[in-house]
């Protein structure tokens, strides 16, 4: 079968992590605006599971129909083959809504309105949901009946001169990520928070489709990694900060979320205070299989000179990876969030020489026309060394997602 995904903010991230999540598989395709990517999968997928498991993907669907480019009329025509418009009965009462990707603008209201005319005539009442840009949001289709059998978003994808139709089987959990990100009881704004979402994406870069087993976060703050993993169903979690009030913060919000959002489990976490300099003191050789961090990354309040801050963390993280080449496992990976300093239009990366000993991992390589739509987008987010930028403008902080192998 042939499914789509949305990706998000963040699109060669969002794409990087499918990817991932699915092993490396060989049919996935991004398409040309990389707002979304086919898979061509042997197995169904369980589109609600799967969904909430990926942090990057704000819908995913099953291809209905692929077609050529053609114009709107055409377009109504094959639309209204699918399925779930063909075979609705006379005196039936449905909801849809469209939503269009990539390199195609045609007339949404018109199209909608056309089929509803169409429908009406075989006597099909039906409701078309609407949108101010040309793709519904996951909120609107999540609360506006989209999904399920009286209900239907159409995604209508162009990539190159072809044209995929799909209905949309799930959206992003909206309300669960917001229920776990701000209602958790021990919040540190002040020294910033990884969101969830983002966690997420980096726990299924670092499985890269493997079994889940052990994971390290030493630097686990307000415990937003770890207490993530312990959703996805890792086997053991580990955690470690050098602050007393961090492994205090991480321990209320993973037995907060664990008691939320998965009462009964039996999942633990071992959250300890540590300088994540000498974790060999506390885990032993070869024992982790993944490390999932955001470090420290410098001061969030008030001006230090970047030159400074970068040579402290440079040191900082320098010695922090010799000492993860002791605990991780012959196969193992490291996720790990780099600051990425910007002033004056001008962005600062770390040194990739603190990294001595591990192999950079391009988070794109394995995709299939990655060849076509990389060089363009290297001022989108990709660095030379195969990493990707998460941030938004103005940020003076960004993160690099940085991936590394022993």
């Amino acid at each position: 079968m042939r499914y789509f995904f949305i990706a998000g903010s963040h699109p060669l991230l969002s794409i990087a992590e499918i990817s991932a999540f699915f092993g490396y598989p060989q049919g996935l395709e991004p398409i040309d605006t990389l707002e979304a990517c086919i898979l061509e999968h042997n197995d169904p997928i369980d589109s609600g599971l799967t969904i909430g498991r990926l942090g990057g993907a704000v819908k995913v669907g099953v291809i209905e129909r692929e077609i050529a480019m053609m114009n709107e009329y055409g377009l109504i025509s094959e639309v209204l083959k699918i399925p779930f418009f063909s075979g609705a009965k006379p005196g039936s009462r449905i909801n849809f809504g469209l939503s269009v990707y990539g390199k195609f603008t045609p007339d949404l209201k018109k199209i909608g309105m056309t089929m509803k005319n169409e429908l009406k005539g075989r006597g099909v009442s039906a409701r078309f949901v609407t949108g101010k840009e040309k793709n519904l949001s996951s909120v609107i289709v999540g609360t506006n009946k989209l999904l399920g059998e009286k209900g239907a978003e159409i995604v209508i994808m162009r990539h190159g001169a072809k044209v995929f139709l799909g209905r949309t089987l799930a959206v992003q959990p909206f309300r669960e990520l917001s229920f776990r990100d701000y209602g958790r009881p021990s919040r540190d704004d002040h020294s910033g928070m990884l969101p969830p979402k983002l966690a997420q994406i980096m726990l299924n870069l670092g499985a890269g489709g493997r079994k889940l087993g052990v994971i390290l976060d030493p630097f686990c703050g307000s415990g937003t990694i770890i207490t993530e993993a312990m959703l996805m169903g890792f086997e053991k979690i580990i955690g470690s900060d050098i602050s007393e009030k961090a492994v205090t913060d991480s321990r209320a919000n993973f037995d907060w979320v664990k008691e939320n959002l998965r009462p009964g489990g039996q999942i633990q976490a071992d959250i300890l205070k540590a300088d994540a300099r000498s974790l060999t003191e506390n885990i032993r050789p070869g024992f982790v299989d993944i490390i999932v961090t955001e470090p420290y990354l410098g001061p969030q309040r008030g001006y230090k000179e970047v030159g400074a801050v970068k040579r402290e963390l440079e040191d900082l993280y320098s010695a922090v990876l010799e000492g993860f080449k002791g605990i991780l496992a012959k196969d193992g990976r490291i996720i790990m969030v780099w600051p990425v300093f910007t002033e004056k239009g001008r962005l600062t990366f770390l040194d990739a020489r603190i990294a001595a000993g591990f192999s950079f991992f391009n988070l794109l390589k394995k995709i299939s026309n990655t060849d076509i739509i990389i060089p363009p987008l290297l001022k989108k987010g990709v660095t030379d060394r195969g990493t990707l930028i998460y941030g938004r403008e103005g940020q003076r902080v960004l993160r690099e997602i940085v991936a590394l192998s022993k």
